[in-house]
């Protein structure tokens, strides 16, 4: 499994690398390719914990498309722009900056009607 899970970072990584190369200009670096496995590797068996899990665990990230708009939800979001709570109720998503995780079940694998929310996205506001 760990060659297997080798040749899928270093896959993942010369991916990122061709993707940063396209749009900035900052060249490719041992120093960064390494930061990125340390990184890919850490997604890797957070991925692999939360899979032998009995409860679902998933990723909850909102699509934002230009011709719609995406509202502020409190009970699944958080706000990174240091506003009032109170004032974000009808404000709309600019950008999310990192998804959030959702736990469908219990720690038996049952009732998976129970939801809770394990960490809110964290979002961007519109200004007002």
């Amino acid at each position: 499994m760990e060659s297997e899970t080798a040749t899928v970072v270093g896959t993942a990584v010369a991916h990122v690398n061709s993707l940063l190369d396209f749009i900035c200009d900052v060249q490719s670096s041992e120093a960064r390719d390494q930061s990125l496995k340390v990184i890919i590797n850490s997604a890797i068996d957070l991925s692999r914990l939360l899979r032998v899990q009995k409860a679902c665990f998933s990723i909850m990230m909102p699509m934002i498309e230009d011709h719609q708009r995406t509202m502020f939800d409190e009970e699944s979001m958080e706000d990174i722009g240091g506003e009032d709570e109170d004032t974000l109720s009808e404000r709309e998503i600019s950008c999310v900056t990192f998804p959030g995780i959702m736990k469908a079940g219990d720690e038996n694998g049952e009732r998976n009607h129970l939801i809770n929310i394990v960490t809110k996205m964290k979002v961007l506001c519109a200004p007002d």
